[in-house]
């Protein structure tokens, strides 16, 4: 190699390496490196029964992630938390039982009533703590292992109907829920409008 090639591919080498170290210094800087979905927004989308486990086994620990996973066939909550030393992976069943962990095998069985209002979010922006206590309890007494979608709100008459529909929809139908707590039968979410909403017939 001629000193002149020499010289060019010491050149090169030194731009490549500057610019790599450009590169990762301006991705060590970089602000927008947040993950998408936090442990906070995860935690809100769980069941009540396992949103429930979770306080009562670890209070206000904070938590890192939150995984749905599956072992073997069962659906299972794995929940890590930063002090990692304390609180060791909290292994979960949609019904809220705690669980040995990498198994399914029940270390403390779920608590048989579950009251009280949690923070589910719904899609549309309404939270389980926006709806009234009655509604809610219908929730947790109706699908207490569910996970849910989505809430939405409307008007009938004097009367505020929820419609709460739930991510595994084999399995939990969405639900029509009054204010009062009793759920309606038979009545399609878009037939529920006030009369004033309704069209008009030609006479």
């Amino acid at each position: 190699m001629t000193p002149r090639v020499w010289n060019f591919a010491c050149a090169a080498a030194v731009c490549l390496l500057g610019l790599g170290c450009a590169r990762d210094k301006q991705l060590a800087t970089y602000p927008y490196v947040k993950p998408l979905s936090s442990p906070g927004q995860k935690f809100s989308g769980l069941p009540p029964a396992v949103q429930a486990t979770v306080r009562s086994q670890a209070g206000a620990a904070e938590m890192y992630d939150i995984i749905k996973t599956n072992i073997g066939s069962e659906l299972v909550y794995v929940v890590h938390f930063k002090q990692d030393d304390l609180f060791p992976p909290l292994y979960v069943a949609p019904d809220g039982s705690v669980l040995y962990p990498e198994s399914t095998f029940v270390a403390v069985g779920a608590a048989k009533d579950q009251i009280g209002v949690t923070s589910g979010v719904g899609s549309s922006g309404l939270k389980l703590s926006d709806l009234p206590v009655k509604v809610v309890t219908t929730i947790q007494e109706k699908a207490p292992t569910a996970e849910i979608d989505s809430i939405h709100s409307t008007k009938r008459e004097d009367n505020t109907f929820y419609e709460i529909t739930f991510k595994d929809s084999a399995r939990h139908p969405s639900l029509v829920i009054a204010e009062d707590g009793t759920v309606s039968q038979g009545i399609p979410w878009p037939s529920i409008k006030s009369k004033s909403e309704a069209p008009a017939t030609a006479k």
